[in-house]
C-alpha cells in the first residue's frame, strides 16, 4: 500500500516500544523491591501496600523528570528520517 511507512521505520518503533516496556517492567520491579527491602528492615511491621504505593509515586516522578531531558525525542526524529527514505534494498538504516 502507498500509505505504508518503510519497514526500516517499523521496526525502529518496534524496538523502542519494546525497550520501552522492558525498561518499565524492569523500574517496578526495582520499585517493589526497594518497598520490600524496607519492610524487611522494619522486621515486617510496617505498611508493606504504603511502602508500594510511595516507590511507585517515586518512579512516577523520576519519570516524569527524566521524560523533559531524555533521548526519546531523538529516537522519535531518527523514526521520522527514516520515515521520509523511500523504501529499497540500497537505504541504509538511521543513525
Amino acid at each position: 500500500m502507498p500509505n505504508d511507512p518503510p519497514s526500516c521505520w517499523r521496526i525502529r518503533i518496534a524496538l523502542v516500544a519494546r525497550g520501552i516496556l522492558q525498561m518499565t517492567a524492569m523500574a517496578l520491579v526495582d520499585a517493589a523491591r526497594a518497598a520490600f527491602d524496607r519492610w524487611q528492615r522494619a522486621d515486617g511491621k510496617a505498611d508493606l501496600l504504603g511502602l508500594l504505593d510511595e516507590a511507585a509515586d517515586a518512579l512516577i516522578a523520576g519519570v516524569s523528570e527524566l521524560e523533559a531531558s531524555s533521548g526519546r525525542a531523538d529516537a522519535l526524529t531518527s523514526a521520522a528520517r527514516c520515515r521520509s527514505r523511500s523504501p529499497g534494498p540500497s537505504a541504509t538504516p538511521p543513525d
